[in-house]
C-alpha cells in the first residue's frame, strides 16, 4: 500500500512510529489505520471489515511486517495468529476455521515451515551452543554465534553438535 494516498492526520499527532493515517470506506467507516514513516508503514496497523468488525492487527517496521500478526473472519472468529520478523514468518503459527477450531499449527523460521524433528534439532543445537559459549573465550564464542545460522555451521563447528 502506498501510504501517500491515504488521509494524513497531521504532524501534530506524530509519534515515534511516524505520522498517523487512516483509510475510510465510501460510507465513512474506517477501513485501516496506522502510522507511516518516510513513506512506509511503521508501527501498529489495524484493518476493519465494511461493517466495522476487526479484520487484522499487525505491526510494521520500515514497511515490513515485524511483530505479532492476528487476523479475524468477518464473523469475529480468530483466523490466524503468527509472528513476523523482517517480513518473514518467524515463530509459532496457528490457523483456525470459521467456527474457531484449530486446523493448522506449526513453527516457521525465516518463512520456512519447520517440522517437529527440525525444531528439536535446532533447540538441541542452541542448548549446545549456549553451553559452549559459557566455556569459550569471548572472541571464539562471538565467532561461533555469528555462524550458527549458516549452512556451514556443522562444518565449522562439528563438536558443537555432538551429544
Amino acid at each position: 500500500m502506498n501510504v501517500d494516498s491515504v488521509t494524513n492526520l497531521g504532524n501534530s499527532q506524530s509519534s515515534d512510529y511516524g505520522t498517523p493515517y487512516k483509510v475510510c470506506y465510501p460510507n465513512g467507516q474506517v477501513e485501516k489505520k496506522g502510522f507511516s514513516l518516510n513513506g512506509s508503514l511503521n508501527g501498529p496497523h489495524v484493518c476493519y471489515y465494511h461493517d466495522g468488525q476487526l479484520e487484522e492487527k499487525c505491526v510494521f517496521k520500515n514497511g515490513e511486517l515485524d511483530g505479532p500478526y492476528v487476523s479475524y473472519y468477518s464473523n469475529g472468529q480468530l483466523e490466524k495468529r503468527c509472528v513476523f520478523r523482517r517480513g518473514a514468518l518467524n515463530g509459532q503459527y496457528e490457523e483456525y476455521d470459521r467456527r474457531g477450531r484449530l486446523v493448522s499449527k506449526g513453527f516457521y523460521h525465516n518463512d520456512r515451515f519447520m517440522s517437529d524433528e527440525e525444531m528439536c534439532a535446532r533447540q538441541q543445537a542452541n542448548v549446545r551452543l549456549q553451553q559452549l559459549n559459557e566455556t569459550m573465550p569471548p572472541i571464539e564464542a562471538r565467532r561461533l554465534a555469528k555462524h550458527k545460522e549458516t549452512a556451514d555451521f556443522r562444518v565449522l563447528y562439528p563438536r558443537s553438535l555432538e551429544r
